[in-house]
């Protein structure tokens, strides 16, 4: 009792852990003020021509991977929710894809059914149990995630990076005393996770964790799932951004998003060398080296709304050029789409926790 209720204080000392609109809120009236100038609540449409909804949110991560040189991604398959699942095991099987491999929605954020599978007994299960087409991706090896964001403006001949993060694993270490239920619950970060960690630890719970011992809770590198965020902007140098650039200008009309990489090292990265693009997300994409439990909430809030006037500067420059901001009905047709794709998710995840 005593611990729930301290937690509940470091909760809300600590905004990285506050809901999303919460944090948003008290800025709201700088993103109606650009709104108002661009006479369009929904302006951001036209930031990524070639991503619906300029990749806001609710848009098909396969169609955003179809942008991307494949040489970049993981080899990565779509299954349509009505489609046979001997589709996947074939392209498991032709790819010589083992596993474990990476399943997720083809809509939806923040990590939610991002799962890891590890036979096809669960690819079969989570297929039947997801009620969105699914994306499998063959797991990449590379020790370290970052996410780098990128922007553009249409008529420059170079972008450049805002910010980068770089995303902790989500791991405890044993004390040789202490069983892995214990060191879950003594880290508030991963206590906030319980529900999902004791599903999915159920087997070893009260097994004492040898001294020094690594249990890996989860390699999905999302702040929502556990993993502490880590500013790294300061290590953005000029070979990094020209490569971030290169690639970037092989998307078509990609100006402004964040990508989350895994890679071997940022020396290798620079170089092209050793690295993947697990997502590419738009518009819809928060500078998440701003979730560093170090950043103060007032430079969060500066960092936020310098990001929606790089979106506004961008959004209007399109427009400029030929490409129309979506209408209002079209604009309230996707907030309907997505949040219809989230309650499906929040149902999927509420019956994967209470299931057996």
């Amino acid at each position: 009792m005593l611990k729930g209720f301290r937690y509940f204080i470091h909760r809300w000392v600590h905004w990285e852990y506050w809901p999303d609109w919460l944090v948003f809120v008290p800025i709201v009236p700088y993103y109606l003020y650009l709104s108002a100038k661009a006479r369009s609540l929904f302006f951001f449409s036209s930031s990524n021509p070639t991503m619906e909804y300029g990749g806001m949110a609710g848009e098909s991560k396969m169609d955003v991977y179809d942008l991307i040189p494949s040489e970049y991604l993981p080899k990565t398959i779509l299954c349509k929710k009505d489609e046979s699942l001997s589709k996947i095991k074939a392209f498991l099987i032709e790819e010589k894809i083992n596993y474990p491999i990476f399943v997720k929605p083809d809509k939806g954020g923040k990590g939610m059914g991002v799962e890891i599978i590890n036979k096809w007994e669960e690819l079969e299960k989570y297929a039947q149990e997801m009620p969105l087409d699914i994306i499998c991706q063959e797991k990449i090896d590379f020790p370290n995630e970052v996410g780098i964001f990128y922007i553009k403006y249409p008529d420059a001949e170079h972008g450049f990076i805002s910010g980068m993060v770089g995303k902790k694993a989500v791991k405890v270490v044993g004390d040789g005393k202490s069983t892995l239920e214990e060191l879950i619950i003594n880290n508030p970060r991963f206590y906030f996770q319980k529900e999902y960690l004791f599903k999915k630890f159920n087997h070893l719970l009260e097994n004492v964790i040898p001294r020094t011992e690594e249990v890996m809770l989860s390699t999905i590198g999302n702040h929502a799932r556990g993993s502490e965020f880590v500013d790294l902007t300061t290590m953005v140098d000029e070979k990094l951004e020209r490569q971030i650039d290169s690639i970037s200008n092989k998307i078509p009309q990609f100006y402004f998003g964040r990508y989350d990489i895994k890679y071997n090292s940022l020396a290798e990265l620079a170089e092209g060398k050793n690295f993947k693009i697990i997502e590419l997300n738009g518009a819809g994409s928060a500078p998440t080296h701003i979730y560093d439990p170090n950043f103060g909430l007032f430079t969060a809030w500066k960092v936020l709304t310098r990001h929606w006037k790089y979106l506004y500067d961008i959004s209007v420059m399109n427009q400029q050029r030929g490409i129309g901001f979506m209408s209002f009905r079209d604009g309230m047709k996707m907030i309907k789409i997505n949040n219809e794709v989230i309650q499906q998710l929040v149902d999927y995840q509420r019956k994967s926790l209470t299931s057996e």
